[in-house]
């Protein structure tokens, strides 16, 4: 018989998304996350789960689609997250999320509750829950089993059903956007786990896939979400397209830029006012730190890198995009800058490291 932990309660946090909307008098979705909680709870006490009766308390604390998560609320809920870990009460989180910015906030949760020994599942859905083919209350369910059969013991993942009918189980910092017109979910990440039969989460991971799990921890000497401000929007993503014009962007107020590339490592290197390495010069000449990434600072193959590289930006490599600009608004948040800054950008935190 497998051994039952005794836990604490659950908290369940509330920020609004597909899995908290319902349709409205014009026959779109909108957000109604206070009607959440019930539901889920509901579905979750007519389940087949061990679990069911497994106390919750529920904090509601954003009610946006999340395509509209910002700086600003990202902050409400890092307030929410320090708080519980100061008061010690759970046993783990869950967080009701949006599919749209979720490989957002995965990892930055990720990243601030790794080495609380506090897990932290994200539940989204692909249809409001109630709609009969919802996956939100499937995800509800095994969230709750993953964290009381402490098969997540840290940090922050995601458990979503894929159109497939199957379940994974993703850390924060791997998590991939949802490819356009899909609801399926993937991760650039070292194991990928499955869960087959998700009426019994447990049952369906054996002993080594446990291990390896467990072993993810924190890598830090103590968790961010002790020490984090708050967040805003000083950091610049900028994305490669042709054409592309840079004499068009704005860097008043922007600490750091993050700059994603070719699948070749590669960007435009022309010159000009236009050109990114007039921009790149113009952020140094302004003490704005600037990241290329996916980049290996040794091993890539084009001039036209180098260009970029030669005019003072730095390289990133070993993050997905998404974790790579996280990091980096973290990093801002803390009050770090240039060397320091690239000392914590090269500090593993989260198992964020997925490239060699």
């Amino acid at each position: 018989m497998r051994k039952t932990y005794v836990m604490k309660k659950l908290l369940l946090i509330l920020t609004g998304g597909t899995i908290g909307s319902m349709v409205n008098n014009d026959l779109h979705r909108d957000v109604y996350s206070k009607k959440t909680a019930p539901i889920l709870i509901d579905i979750l006490r007519k389940s087949r789960s061990a679990y069911c009766n497994q106390e919750i308390d529920v904090i509601p604390a954003l009610n946006t689609l999340s395509e509209n998560m910002t700086a600003e609320k990202w902050n409400v809920l890092i307030q929410i997250l320090r708080e519980s870990v100061k008061l010690d009460k759970y046993g783990g989180i869950l967080i009701s999320h949006g599919t749209d910015t979720l490989h957002f906030t995965a990892p930055l949760v990720d990243f601030l509750m790794a080495g609380t020994n506090i897990p932290v599942i994200f539940v989204a859905a692909d249809k409001p829950l109630s709609d009969a083919a919802s996956n939100g209350g499937k995800n509800f369910i095994n969230g709750v089993e993953l964290i009381m059969n402490r098969i997540v013991k840290d940090g922050a993942w995601v458990v979503y059903q894929n159109s497939d009918r199957k379940s994974y189980l993703h850390r924060g910092t791997h998590l991939l956007q949802c490819e356009n017109r899909t609801s399926d979910f993937f991760s650039s990440e070292k194991k990928l786990y499955s869960v087959k039969n998700t009426d019994s989460v447990v049952n369906d991971y054996n002993s080594a896939e446990i291990s390896q799990i467990n072993s993810i921890g924190n890598l830090s000497e103590s968790p961010l979400i002790n020490s984090i401000g708050d967040f805003n929007n000083s950091v610049l993503w900028i994305n490669p397209y042709a054409g592309i014009n840079y004499g068009l962007y704005n860097i008043k107020g922007v600490k750091a830029v993050i700059h994603g590339l070719y699948h070749s490592e590669t960007c435009s290197s022309e010159s000009g006012n236009k050109g990114v390495i007039s921009f790149v010069k113009k952020c140094r000449k302004n003490n704005i730190d600037f990241y290329i990434t996916p980049c290996h600072k040794e091993t890539y193959d084009y001039a036209s890198t180098k260009k970029v590289i030669d005019a003072g930006a730095k390289t990133l490599y070993k993050m997905t995009d998404n974790s790579a600009y996280i990091k980096i608004m973290i990093s801002v948040s803390l009050g770090l800058a240039g060397d320091k800054q690239e000392e914590f950008l090269n500090k593993e935190y989260a198992d964020e490291f997925i490239y060699e």
